[in-house]
């Protein structure tokens, strides 16, 4: 592109208008040599009469005189090509998250910001540049090069994802490319729909925000536990991220058929939970949909999201014992197990998803499990199990662990017993004077529950808490298997621009030039193309006189 620093010059055009009006009105005759005059008398005043041409005949005089008169003036317009310096290198961020799916600015935000970036790259004529897709892990797309093709294609094969994005390891990347560079310059080209988190980093970082709108409704978490056998609570929380009050339907689906319809009323900002309670048949999968005016959301993404719930079979579940009726009819009163009672451990036997010890030393191969008055080696010998025969004494309970769902360990009695003492990976459920009754604790992802009471010398057993009890053992030793997806975060439903706002500068639809401060534009660095136009301005001018002087053109 090419800008001229002195537009005022510009008038100097006119002589172009000049020299073609002296061509049409003054015509220089041609001389000859004649014998006399006295023929030539009577034709004189017809020779004054004679009108100018409607058009001046071409001559390479004429033609020579425009073109100097054409440079020149280009020449004082001092015209510059813009570009950009081969040293220059830029790292472009293109913003991937689910957010810059927003249907605000046609198609989407996404390709708006390609569509920046491909300007951008136009411009930049001559700079080596690299492009960063950012999204929950940045991806380097294309290494710097001063070829656009390749920025082009690696900008064109870019796709939005339905993550959230980590803007600040996608700068720190871009950052790293350009340690080497002094002049070095990122431009990230994204809606800016997150919080800014205050990071400086070493090189200009320039912003071309796109996005208008703040209008979303959508799912923002979900999630489901099980409330014993196939039975589950789900848990959908809907946010409204517009000015209105809106009214939103939310319907549960198994394969598009609907089991369950709530509506929920939510004013500007807002946020409700909505609750469903369901029974599955084996493993399946369930959509949460939301019904909403489209014209208040510009993001269909979070809409609808699924949760799969349910095991495709039923888990394996050991208990070593020398003989505990208690035990066995609390574990088959679960009829989602699959319970093996043995009263030795056959290392080359089959394997199983929950082990249940009963006051019997665990095998060294088995870590994890429900304990009853024992531990594994490794644990029993940091945690140091006591034995204790008397009158046991419950000093405090912790009833928020999943373990204790639903328990109150209310009038807990136990003439013989076994405590362990506190541990730093140690989940105190009921302590018994300064040491543990009632104990859990994960390592390396393997789960285990202490339970230290001697089940013949206790009330325990008799309890309505004892097979509930178990069951939050078994449930949270070998937890369901949930999985969820299509569901957005907080930050991605709320898909209002934040930067243009903080850095009080207008949202951007069209590109613009990096900044040193990111404040203020930068001119490129451009070509000086004034002295080429002077040059021809004159070389037309000595081919001019060369016309003439060869014509034999006299000066009078």
């Amino acid at each position: 592109m090419i800008q001229f620093a002195n537009l005022t010059a510009a008038v100097l055009l006119a002589s172009l208008l000049l020299i073609l009006l002296m061509h049409l009105f003054i015509r220089r005759p041609d001389t000859k040599t004649v014998s006399s005059t006295l023929l030539y008398r009577d034709l004189a005043a017809d020779v004054r009469r004679v009108k100018p041409r409607s058009r001046p005949r071409f001559s390479w005089l004429l033609l020579l005189q425009l073109l100097a008169a054409l440079f020149l003036t280009a020449a004082l317009m001092q015209p510059n090509l813009l570009g950009w310096s081969p040293r220059q290198q830029m790292v472009l961020v293109i913003d991937g998250s689910a957010s810059m799916q927003a249907s605000d600015v046609q198609p989407q935000r996404f390709q708006r910001a390609v569509e920046q970036a491909l300007a951008v790259v136009s411009e930049a004529r001559g700079a080596q540049l690299a492009v960063i897709w950012a999204g929950a892990e940045p991806q380097l797309q294309q290494t710097f090069t001063s070829d656009s093709d390749p920025v082009e294609q690696a900008l064109q094969s870019l796709e939005p994802s339905s993550d959230s994005v980590d803007m600040a390891a996608a700068l720190t990347l871009a950052d790293s490319l350009l340690a080497d560079s002094q002049s070095g310059r990122i431009a990230v080209f994204s809606d800016a729909s997150f919080p800014d988190d205050g990071r400086t980093y070493n090189h200009p970082v320039q912003w071309y925000v796109v996005g208008q709108s703040s209008n979303n409704i959508g799912l923002v978490s979900l999630d489901a536990v099980g409330s014993g056998g196939s039975t589950f609570d789900i848990m959908a929380r809907v946010a409204n991220n517009t000015d209105e009050v809106q009214n939103v339907t939310v319907e549960l689906l198994r394969a598009e058929e609907v089991l369950r319809r709530e509506q929920v009323d939510m004013g500007p900002g807002q946020n409700q939970a909505v609750f469903f309670t369901v029974s599955v048949q084996g493993r399946e999968t369930l959509d949460v949909r939301l019904e909403l005016d489209e014209a208040w959301d510009d993001l269909a993404l979070d809409n609808q999201a699924a949760v799969t719930l349910g095991r495709d079979e039923r888990p394996r579940v050991l208990l070593l014992t020398e003989g505990n009726v208690f035990l066995e009819r609390a574990l088959l009163s679960y009829p989602d197990i699959r319970l093996f009672i043995r009263s030795e451990w056959d290392p080359d036997g089959e394997s199983f998803d929950v082990a249940v010890i009963d006051g019997m030393e665990p095998p060294e191969s088995i870590d994890s499990g429900l304990f009853l008055q024992t531990l594994p080696h490794q644990l029993a010998e940091r945690l140091q199990p006591e034995r204790s025969v008397g009158q046991l004494m419950v000093t405090r309970t912790n009833r928020t662990h999943p373990l204790a769902r639903f328990l109150h360990f209310d009038g807990l009695r136990a003439s013989r017993y076994t405590t362990i003492a506190y541990g730093s990976d140690v989940i105190p459920l009921v302590q018994a004077e300064d040491r543990l009754l009632v104990a859990a604790g994960e390592n390396a992802g393997e789960r285990w529950v202490f339970l230290g009471l001697d089940l013949y010398h206790s009330n325990f057993p008799l309890s309505v808490d004892f097979p509930l009890f178990i069951g939050n053992a078994l449930d949270w030793l070998h937890p369901e298997p949930i999985a969820l997806e299509g569901v957005l975060s907080a930050v991605e439903s709320d898909i209002r621009p934040r930067r243009a706002a903080e850095d009080e500068r207008p949202v951007s639809e069209t590109p613009v030039m990096p900044t040193d401060d990111g404040t203020a534009d930068e001119t490129p660095v451009a070509m000086i193309l004034w002295p080429w136009a002077a040059a021809l301005a004159a070389l037309a001018v000595a081919a001019e006189w060369f016309v003439f002087a060869r014509r034999g053109y006299s000066v009078r």
